[in-house]
């Protein structure tokens, strides 16, 4: 829902600044209704271009899906911030002790159903919860508990292997290279890609991973598109790489995106400068230039923006940034600069304002707004398995940010 208001807003808007450095032009803000000098409307800990750009969440409620847990929350702990019951299991995520697995202890009981929804076996006979209750023995009795076989040595009896749905006689039934009982407790044994993030569960297994959450850091990248599916900020500016990538167009992979030595994080958070732009008032001379100097990065010294004409000269054009100092080298953390050279700001030819058609991996072109409130799309979710909380919802801000970005840009061209 979100996502196309955002849409409608953006193609409405007309000025690109953004005066709270939260992702979301002010006249955007204005269409949504959220405080266009507060980052973070709801106060919910997520700023309010993160959530619509790309959790999908209301920037306007602290627990947008009413599960009794803070949008903030969720997102750290990799569930939907809009559905209420991530993996599908009939009990919501704030009641749920592994609200992203459907079968929380691999019994082959989903956890509104499991007597113990984290022990395989509740009472401790032998036979595990699923087993018992397909042989209708009291899964709560050790004395009754049936006894049997382990055909093919995976560790799981074949009444257990029954109750999963896997083969008794194959120790890796659906031929992920992960084993029956592992995939059974970790996983789903009976699908190879079981959190729908395009990489097969014994990838994200072996490069340290979750096989049933689709973006294992938590950081709004699907792990296929991760450079590092367990580290949320790679290049440790204090920004989640997905934010970076997404909602202030800077790089996930350099802590000084546009080379104005200021780190991405402090322009976002402290200075409210663009990340993206080494020059954010359009006046020529670079921010982190202007921070040393004590002048005002976000107006020129006649007021002016890159939205406003100064008042003396009448001029649209921006000049060009031909501060003396070394683009900062993202390479290292050392801030000397001992060389001169010209900086051009780089952002002056795009003009595209249309939505891009290129999708994110993961999801499809037809995406257009955030997941529904079952969380778990066509996942049949007595699996065992997670869902793609992911993929859907960055797919949308992805796009709408290419379309955002094109606005913001036009600063550039006067």
């Amino acid at each position: 829902m979100w996502s196309l208001v955002l849409a409608s807003a953006t193609l409405a808007a007309a000025s690109t600044t953004d005066s709270d450095r939260d992702g979301l032009t002010d006249e955007v803000e204005a269409t949504l209704g959220t405080d266009p000098t507060l980052s973070d409307t709801d106060g919910d800990g997520l700023h309010d271009g993160e959530e619509v750009l790309l959790w999908g969440s209301s920037p306007l409620a602290l627990d947008t899906d009413g599960d009794y847990l803070n949008d903030a929350s969720e997102v750290a702990e990799g569930t939907d911030p809009t559905g209420s019951d991530t993996d599908g299991d009939g009990l919501a995520d704030g009641a749920d002790p592994i609200p992203w697995r459907a079968d929380a202890d691999g019994d082959g009981v989903i956890d509104s159903l499991d007597p113990e929804p984290l022990l395989r076996d509740s009472d401790g006979g032998g036979a595990s919860d699923g087993w018992e209750i397909a042989e209708y023995t009291d899964p709560t009795n050790p004395l009754d508990d049936p006894t049997g076989p382990d055909s093919d040595f995976d560790y799981l009896y074949d009444g257990e292997e029954a109750a999963l749905g896997t083969d008794p006689n194959d120790f890796d039934t659906d031929g992920d290279f992960v084993d029956d009982y592992t995939d059974s407790v970790l996983c789903d044994p009976l699908d190879t890609d079981t959190d729908y993030d395009m990489m097969n569960d014994q990838y994200d297994l072996a490069l340290g991973g979750d096989c049933d959450q689709a973006d294992s850091d938590h950081d709004g990248l699907i792990d296929s598109e991760d450079l590092s599916i367990i580290d949320a900020d790679r290049d440790e500016d204090g920004l989640l790489d997905g934010v970076e990538e997404y909602v202030y167009h800077s790089s996930p992979d350099a802590h000084d995106t546009d080379n104005d030595r200021l780190y991405d994080e402090d322009e976002v958070l402290l200075y409210l400068t663009d990340p993206a732009s080494n020059d954010t008032d359009c006046d020529g001379v670079k921010d982190g230039a202007e921070i040393d100097a004590g002048t005002d990065p976000l107006h020129g010294p006649m007021g002016e923006t890159c939205d406003i004409v100064g008042p003396e000269t009448g001029d649209t054009s921006i000049p060009p940034i031909t501060d003396t100092t070394t683009p900062f080298d993202t390479s290292t953390t050392n801030d000397t600069q001992t060389t001169d050279t010209q900086i051009t700001d780089t952002q002056t030819t795009d003009t595209q304002t249309t939505l891009p058609t290129t999708t994110t991996p993961g999801t499809t072109s037809s995406d257009s707004g955030p997941t529904d409130g079952g969380g778990c799309g066509n996942k049949d979710s007595s699996s065992g398995g997670g869902c793609d909380q992911q993929g859907s919802r960055i797919g949308t801000g992805a796009a709408l940010l290419g379309l955002l970005a094109g606005f913001r840009r036009r600063r550039s061209q006067g």
